[in-house]
């Protein structure tokens, strides 16, 4: 009897994972629906924002939203010019870094630092021209979880890509 209630209950865990976190991919429908939202979210920032720290974060988001590691690197590439000469060096070592990085898990991993410093960016400052959305994954890193920013209310995750393309909640407004 214990060992048939383990079974499931270790079928139940298993099936709570997989519909956690809107995990919606199973189907190819369901795939080719994500890639149009991604698309979608990529062309409503792209019109938004004028910031040029806040601009290239989101473009690096969003190709890490793609799962797309040369648009990723063109993503960096491109915050590194607009940044400028007098840009933060701790902004100036992710950016790179991203830019350099070997794959798509290793991108991810700088852009949660990134998050980090561009984050504490738009904090100071106290007049911001667009809305920005910290949101947070709690499954990220194996279920260490980890933040992102975006100026789009509903989530895009950066970490799972079209894998997990909903899993994660706005946890902080900032206007």
């Amino acid at each position: 009897m214990k060992k048939e209630i383990l079974t499931f209950m270790g079928i139940a865990l298993i099936l709570v994972g997989m519909t956690s976190c809107g995990n919606d991919s199973s189907t190819q429908r369901d795939v080719e629906s994500s890639n149009s939202e991604i698309e979608e979210t990529v062309m409503v920032e792209e019109i938004q924002i004028n910031d040029p720290i806040l601009k290239g974060y989101m473009g690096i988001k969003n190709a890490l939203v793609a799962t797309d590691l040369e648009r990723t690197h063109k993503e960096a590439i491109a915050m590194a010019e607009g940044l400028g000469t007098e840009a933060d060096s701790n902004l100036v070592f992710h950016v790179k870094a991203i830019e350099g990085a070997e794959d798509v898990e290793s991108a991810r991993v700088i852009f949660e630092g990134l998050s980090e410093v561009v984050y504490m960016k738009i904090k100071e400052n106290e007049e911001n021209a667009v809305v920005v959305y910290k949101q947070f994954c709690p499954m990220a890193f194996d279920n260490k979880g980890a933040y992102w920013l975006s100026t789009e209310k509903e989530v895009r995750n950066p970490y799972f890509g079209d894998k997990m393309l909903k899993c994660g909640v706005v946890e902080e407004t900032i206007e």
